[in-house]
């Protein structure tokens, strides 16, 4: 017989299974270049101009807003 004789001691063996492994990189595709340009324009404006103000009161203070 192949491999030895079988006898009435407790064996052990190693079973091995395959799965399936997959994974991502990042890998450069292309290059491109970013840049600005300023543009400067003058328009009027007839609409109400608002704007937001937001108040903080630290509670470790007095409770007055601080600046």
């Amino acid at each position: 017989m192949a491999g030895g004789e079988l006898t009435s001691e407790e064996h052990e063996v190693v079973l091995t299974g395959e799965r399936v492994v997959t994974s991502k990189e990042t890998v450069p595709v292309e290059r491109v270049s970013l840049g600005t340009e300023t543009v400067t324009e003058q328009q009027q404006v007839t609409a109400d101009v608002s704007h937001e103000e937001i108040e903080l009161v630290d509670p470790d203070t007095d409770g007055r807003p601080s600046q």
